[in-house]
């Protein structure tokens, strides 16, 4: 229902149960909405309760959507991934990408600093090194315990703490990365 140009959530039998917001998201079904008010997007429960600051921007993927109970959110240029209740869960980066934790996919996403990328656990410890790349087949997906990074055009494979397990060499290809069977195929 609109007042003035803003919008609010209506429950049939209580009436107004949220705020006035510039513009809500929400999907039918999902316990949480994004609000956002004066260009600046906060994460309530549908009950009306706010459970995250205003940010500049908040993501779709991940809690907004129902495929887990993170979502990544950008302040001052800079984002980080926060769970269900606010709690920020990972440090600020120039960006966090979706894929693997956000998705639901795995315990593991991808951060951005600097042009270079590297991959961290849901509970923040870094796994990998900084690299040119980090490729989102295997551990991020959730598909293998193993990922392939890029340094100076050469690829290499990684276990899932870190450990390279094969030489530096431009002829790995991500598909040769046996998904389930834990077993590293180079080419």
């Amino acid at each position: 229902m609109e007042n003035n140009e803003k919008i609010a959530i209506f429950k049939k039998d209580k009436g107004l149960i949220t705020d006035w917001f510039d513009k809500i998201y929400w999907e039918i079904g999902n316990e949480y909405f994004a609000g956002i008010n004066k260009g600046k997007v906060a994460i309530f429960r549908i009950n009306g309760k706010q459970i995250s600051k205003w940010f500049d921007r908040i993501y779709l993927n991940g809690l907004l959507n129902g495929k887990s109970i993170y979502f990544i959110a950008k302040k001052d240029n800079k984002e980080a991934i926060f769970d269900k209740d606010g709690k920020q869960i990972s440090d600020w980066f120039d960006e966090v990408l979706e894929k693997g934790l956000v998705e639901g996919r795995s315990n593991y996403y991808i951060a951005r600093k600097n042009n270079k990328e590297a991959i961290f656990h849901k509970d923040g410890k870094q796994i990998s090194d900084w690299f040119d790349e980090v490729l989102e087949k295997g551990l991020v997906e959730g598909h293998s315990d193993y990922f392939i990074a890029i340094k100076d055009d050469k690829k290499a494979i990684f276990n899932k703490n870190g450990k390279r397990i094969s030489n530096w060499t431009e002829k790995i290809k991500e598909e040769r990365i046996k998904i389930r069977e834990r077993l590293i195929i180079g080419s």
